[in-house]
C-alpha cells in the first residue's frame, strides 16, 4: 500500500485530547469536518458526496485490514491520505 502526498506533513506543535466531550461536541465537529472534506472533493474532482463517503469507507476498511485495529486505526487523516 503506497501513499502519495505532494507536501510532506509536519508534526504538530500541540495536541490535546477531549476524552469526554467537555471541550467540544465531537459528533457535530466530525459531521461538519467530513462535510467540508466531501465538498472539497466535489469542487476539485467532481466527486459526489455519496461517492466520497463510499471511497472513504472502502479505504478505511483497507487500512484497518492492513494495519489492524490498533490505537491509530481511527485516525481519519490516514484514510484521507489514501483517498488523496
Amino acid at each position: 500500500m503506497k501513499f502519495f502526498l505532494k507536501n510532506k506533513l509536519h508534526k504538530p506543535d500541540v495536541v490535546f485530547f477531549d476524552l469526554d466531550n467537555t471541550i467540544y461536541d465531537y459528533d457535530s465537529a466530525h459531521t461538519f469536518a467530513m462535510n467540508q472534506v466531501s465538498f472539497y472533493f466535489f469542487k476539485k474532482h467532481n466527486l459526489s458526496k455519496k461517492k466520497f463517503f463510499f471511497f472513504f469507507k472502502k479505504d478505511k476498511n483497507l487500512i484497518i485490514n492492513y494495519l489492524g485495529k490498533k490505537a491509530y486505526f481511527k485516525n481519519r487523516l490516514i484514510y484521507l491520505k489514501k483517498i488523496f
